[in-house]
């Protein structure tokens, strides 16, 4: 199913032109250390996965500007237990940052949450201000926190310490409970979440672990993936510390990896897609997904039926040239904070999404402007999405 999402997703943005997404990038690799003066130079080794011109290590990366994903791993579980998630994001345009940090049999789990927030930080940090740095204005703006087991705990926390705008989504794959406890830290974050959870896993059963961490997001949207027969490993390829622990866990396992995989990025995909690239028909196929997958069941809350609102933190300051007599443009004045990718689309009158597309902007106030496609007179609505911020404003077309 994510195979096919993925198609339809590609042939949709090409006949539309709205997102740098493609299905055929290749994978660049560069494996960098960071250092946290925040916390006396600490060292964050990580693995770094990006959109390429060629395959490889140290390969430039492609033209375009694609949104950070950071990932955390299991306890004691190595890096290269997610090459999953990077074969199937990479080529799709995510920039994917595997955390090498807290690897040992006594991590620290607020240390690695700091990792994971530190990174997402820092490198969309430097893409924006230092010009040596390799992906040096190929960011989008917009990042997400995902984590599997110890990770996925550690991306809640991480979630519950990050500034307002810094992140847009998280993601846990059977996360579990940590210490400090993210249960608890879950009741700060607000920012939308997809939990995943494994029916038949008992190395952190989800009564214990990912429905806790669930019901205790409260401010954003949330929502809780359950796979029928779904373990706790299968999001992760083959790792002997994890298969070990499981094989002893008396998990009721029922599916392969390969299936549990299939689900799920048959919902990850169209979540990152929402939220990371605010893509309007992305919420739709996730909202079909849930409710009509036979092989989940699902919780969700504070999503609104998933329309974009609950995905946006804040409000833009946006005011829209002649709009009563707007013609083949559309013109507008804004002041950003700083430069960036925006998505403006425009609605009609019965909601339907009737042109979407991305303008770079720059930081401070100035006047844009986007072509608009032929519209019939009458009034449309259109939104501004600026990574967790966004804003909307009316107005009227007068000749068609």
């Amino acid at each position: 199913m994510n195979k096919i999402y993925a198609l339809i997703i590609f042939i949709l943005i090409q006949l539309i032109g709205t997102t740098q997404m493609n299905a055929q990038y290749l994978i660049g690799k560069r494996t960098l250390n960071f250092y946290d003066v925040s916390r006396n130079n600490r060292e964050v080794n990580a693995e770094i996965s990006y959109p390429a011109i060629a395959a490889g290590q140290n390969t430039m990366p492609a033209n375009g500007q694609f949104p950070l994903i950071v990932i955390g791993h299991g306890f004691v579980m190595t890096i290269d237990a997610y090459t999953n998630f990077v074969n199937t994001l990479v080529p799709l345009g995510y920039v994917v940052v595997l955390c090498n940090t807290e690897t040992s049999f006594s991590p620290s789990h607020d240390n690695f949450a700091r990792d994971l927030l530190f990174l997402n930080n820092d490198i969309k940090h430097k893409s924006q201000n230092d010009g040596s740095f390799f992906l040096y204005q190929h960011l989008s703006g917009t990042s997400a926190i995902m984590g599997h087991s110890m990770g996925g705990g550690s991306s809640v926390l991480a979630a519950s310490l990050a500034n307002t705008g810094n992140l847009n989504c998280i993601v846990g794959f059977a996360p579990a409970e940590t210490n400090p406890s993210a249960v608890t830290a879950a009741g700060l974050v607000n920012i939308p979440a997809l939990i995943f959870a494994g029916q038949g896993d008992n190395v952190t059963p989800p009564a214990a672990h990912q429905i806790p961490i669930y019901n205790a997001l409260t401010t954003s949207c949330a929502i809780l993936v359950t796979i029928k027969g779904g373990g706790h490993c299968y999001f992760a390829q083959p790792n002997a510390a994890c298969d070990f622990g499981e094989t002893f866990s008396n998990s009721n396992i029922s599916i392969t990896r390969e299936e549990q995989q299939d689900v799920m990025f048959d919902f990850l995909l169209p979540f990152l897609d929402l939220n990371l690239r605010f893509n309007t028909a992305a919420k739709q196929i996730l909202n079909d997904s849930l409710t009509q997958s036979t092989r989940i069941t699902y919780q969700n809350k504070n999503c609104e039926s998933l329309s974009l609102s609950p995905y946006s933190i804040g409000k833009l300051s946006i005011r829209i040239l002649d709009n009563t007599q707007v013609k083949e443009q559309l013109r507008f004045v804004a002041n950003f904070n700083k430069k960036g990718t925006v998505l403006v689309t425009v609605q009609s009158h019965d909601g339907k999404v009737v042109s979407e597309q991305r303008i770079a902007v720059q930081k401070g106030e100035q006047e844009y402007s986007i072509s608009l496609p032929p519209l019939a007179k009458g009034m449309y609505l259109a939104g501004f999405y600026f990574e967790n911020i966004a804003d909307s404003a009316k107005f009227m077309v007068t000749t068609p």
